[in-house]
C-alpha cells in the first residue's frame, strides 16, 4: 500500500511519520495481498490555531478497487484524532474486505462445483 502524508499548520516530525507509518501498517494488515497491491493511502493533518483551543482533524482516505473509504476525526490532540481515524477507516475495510472475500468465495465455489461434477 502507497501511504501519502501531509500537513497543513504545523511541521510533521520523524516522530509523527513514523506513528502514522505503524498505524497505516496495521490496518494493511486486514487486507488480503491482492487488495495491497493497488491500494493507496491519503493521510492529511490539519492544525488550526485559534486562541483558547487547538483542533486538530485527521483525515484518512485509502482507494482501494475504485472504492473509496474515509474517515475524518477532529480533537485537541493530533496522535489521538490519528487513532480514532484509523479505527474508523479499519471497520470500513474489514466490512469492504468481508463483503468482497465472500463473492469471490462463492465464484469459487462454483467453479469448483461446475467442473468437477
Amino acid at each position: 500500500m502507497r501511504v501519502h502524508v501531509t500537513a497543513t499548520g504545523f511541521n510533521l516530525t520523524p516522530k509523527l511519520e513514523k506513528y502514522v507509518g505503524t498505524k497505516i501498517s496495521q490496518l494493511s494488515h486486514k487486507m488480503p495481498q491482492e487488495f495491497r497491491a493497488s491500494a493507496i493511502c491519503e493521510v492529511r493533518l490539519t492544525v488550526k490555531r485559534k486562541k483558547g483551543a487547538r483542533p486538530s482533524t485527521c483525515r484518512i482516505r485509502i482507494l482501494v478497487n475504485n472504492t473509496e473509504l474515509n474517515a475524518e476525526e477532529t480533537t485537541p490532540h493530533i496522535y489521538s484524532s490519528l487513532d480514532i481515524a484509523s479505527v474508523h477507516v479499519g471497520h470500513q475495510l474489514r466490512d469492504y474486505v468481508a463483503k468482497h472475500r465472500r463473492r469471490r468465495l462463492e465464484v469459487v465455489l462454483r467453479y469448483f462445483f461446475r467442473h468437477r461434477y
